[in-house]
């Protein structure tokens, strides 16, 4: 178990216990739900973020993103950067000054953070919060069982 895994169960009652089992093979604790008492499954739950190919973000975060990567594909010529560099000051108050295109078309860090940003907010913008019911029933490793957490749950 994970804390991860063990922040998911809810509250047993009181004189309740969940017993762990460690398997030496696999080098991990699993649940044991025969020497647990009652005997069974703990309920537990699980909020995770479903991402739809069928939702786009908005406009605004789409141009963002694509002006961005075009300014990070620039090369270390002035005239470039410069010409891109009004675009940038637009939409990132970050960055504001036009004399430091150079320094900006050298210096990557905060591009890449931007971006990172960026597309962070399109991925939440794209997506929805739901919460997997039964989570312990899941197969391990349980966070890479999309369709079976999602199935009939």
């Amino acid at each position: 178990w994970s804390v991860e895994t063990f922040e998911t169960v809810w509250n047993i009652d009181n004189c309740h216990h969940v017993t762990l089992h460690k398997d030496m093979e696999q080098m991990c604790y699993k649940l044991c739900p025969d020497l647990s008492y009652p005997p069974n499954i703990p309920w537990a739950t699980r909020a995770v973020w479903i991402v739809f190919k069928s939702r786009k973000a908005t406009s605004e975060t789409e141009e963002k993103l694509e002006m961005l990567t075009r300014f990070k594909s620039c090369t270390q010529t002035a005239p470039l950067c410069t010409e891109v560099q009004p675009e940038l000051v637009r939409h990132r108050t970050e960055i504001i000054d036009l004399n430091v295109a150079e320094d900006v078309c050298s210096t990557w860090v905060e591009i890449d953070q931007a971006i990172d940003k960026t597309r962070n907010r399109q991925m939440v913008e794209r997506s929805g919060k739901y919460t997997v019911v039964d989570y312990l029933t899941l197969p391990q490793p349980r966070t890479q069982q999309p369709f079976e957490a999602l199935n009939g749950r």
